[in-house]
């Protein structure tokens, strides 16, 4: 997460998950399956 203040009253926001898609090994290696798939998302907030 990232998060910048333009000024007193506006802001943006980076939120990225698994950013370089990697696969998840349970405990016992056996099987292997993938994690969530790569998502981002922003915002950008203003208050009155």
């Amino acid at each position: 997460m990232a998060k910048y203040r333009i000024n007193d009253q506006a802001e943006i926001s980076l939120v990225a998950d698994n950013v370089f898609d990697r696969r998840c090994y349970p405990n016992n290696l056996d099987m292997t399956h993938y994690g969530e798939p790569r998502s981002v998302f922003t915002s950008v907030r203003y208050q009155f």
